[in-house]
């Protein structure tokens, strides 16, 4: 069997094993339909976006902040058409799963026939003229399977979900959307009114998460604790992208992070355990595309 083949049925095996989880066909342990449906929902689209767009999908620093911020714009607009009445998960989960499947096959067609030799970077502006060897780069993927372990163990099952805090708002805004079918629903629990009302603070992130727990087939208190766990490591990731646009220099990047993880939002590194809310979510997304944006306008590319 081939890399590319093998590269093609490990993938497709990977979202099918998540959407069976979804359709209670496959059950299983909730960190396992966690894990398959983040790396469907996110990871996935964020490689495949990152080999049509950009050239291919590198594991660096910049690499993996593209894969990051791709997957979950396409998150965000795929799970738009659940505003056409009549659309639930399920077929959101389903046709999302499929549009990866295709994806995938149209990637595989496309290798096959030579095409990754001229593969090139439509968008252009983001791409990088440095290099690395590879051997700096075998070492740099074991740095970062190193980091997400950590991330993952340090921070599995520990996401903010106290009553003193409006995570129980949040969740049950996720609840009441899969139970209802609607994106965002008017009903669910507000900490500051009756829930007769549709809650300004809540955005397209909260589908992306209700989407989530239905591939997983977790109910949201468990997804909502689990998901720093994940999230973690690309924070961490983009946020080291992001100061070294800024300063381009590997010291200034390490005390950026050393301070991030010191003084953040007055958090420090408990801010990680708060990164299931949209508005840390957004927070990353500022990072990498400031990132991207600062590179734009000191390369001029």
């Amino acid at each position: 069997m081939s890399r590319r083949t093998a590269y093609f049925v490990v993938n497709m095996t990977i979202v099918l094993l998540s959407l069976l989880t979804g359709l209670k066909v496959l059950p299983g342990p909730d960190s396992a339909g966690i894990a398959l449906a983040f790396y469907t929902l996110i990871i996935m689209p964020g490689i495949l976006l990152s080999g049509l767009l950009f050239g291919g999908a590198k594991a660096d620093f910049e690499g993996i902040s593209r894969i990051f911020l791709a997957g979950l714009s396409y998150a965000c607009l795929f799970v738009c058409i659940g505003f056409i009445p009549g659309i639930d998960y399920t077929f959101i989960a389903v046709a999302y799963s499929a549009s990866i499947i295709i994806a995938l096959a149209y990637r595989g067609i496309a290798t096959g026939k030579g095409e990754e030799e001229k593969s090139v970077d439509l968008v252009g502006v983001f791409s990088r003229r440095e290099d690395y060897s590879a051997r700096e780069k075998k070492a740099m993927l074991v740095v970062f399977i190193f980091l997400f372990g950590i991330c993952a163990v340090l921070l599995a099952g520990n996401g903010e979900t106290g009553i003193s805090t409006d995570a129980p708002d949040h969740i049950s805004f996720v609840r009441r959307s899969l139970d209802g079918g609607g994106l965002l629903p008017g009903d669910s629990f507000h900490i500051e009114g009756d829930g007769e009302s549709f809650d300004p603070r809540k955005g397209l992130w909260h589908p992306i998460v209700s989407l989530w727990a239905w591939m997983a087939d977790a109910e949201p208190h468990v997804l909502w604790a689990m998901m720093p766990a994940f999230l973690s490591f690309f924070a961490i990731v983009v946020f080291w992208f992001f100061a070294g646009e800024l300063s381009g220099s590997i010291p200034v990047k390490a005390l950026s992070v050393l301070f991030l993880f010191l003084f953040f939002r007055s958090h420090g590194f408990v801010w990680l355990t708060k990164l299931s809310y949209s508005r840390n979510i957004a927070q990353i997304v500022f990072w990498g595309t400031a990132g991207f944006l600062i590179r734009y306008l000191r390369e001029q590319r």
